[in-house]
């Protein structure tokens, strides 16, 4: 099994036995806590496993938590100060032809 984070990435050396105890975890986690054994040999990282945990349940949370979308919290402005855009660019060429459009 391999983690991998930020700033580094561990392989999870995981024997016959525990992989038995632990099979459902190690083949379906999405997210895993890893209790162990740490080895660390010329910067190459290893974990011996004693003990593994599905922590899926949280990433549940952090989608229960979420904001909503920041464009459904910002009200528009209708000013015509507001739909003023610069010459050349795409903005302007699109308020060009919808101003038209409404003529």
């Amino acid at each position: 099994m391999t983690l991998e984070d930020e700033t580094a990435i561990a392989n999870v050396i995981v024997w016959p036995k525990m992989f038995e105890t632990y099979r459902p975890i190690v083949l379906g986690t999405r997210l895993v806590s890893v209790t162990g054994q740490l080895q660390n040999e010329q910067g190459v990282i290893h974990i011996v496993a004693e003990h593994l945990e599905d922590l899926a349940p949280l990433l549940r949370r952090l989608s229960d938590h979420t904001e909503q979308p920041i464009h459904s919290r910002v009200r528009m402005r209708s000013s015509a100060r507001a739909r003023r855009a610069r010459p050349g660019t795409r903005d302007a060429r699109s308020l060009a032809s919808s101003s038209k459009s409404r003529r």
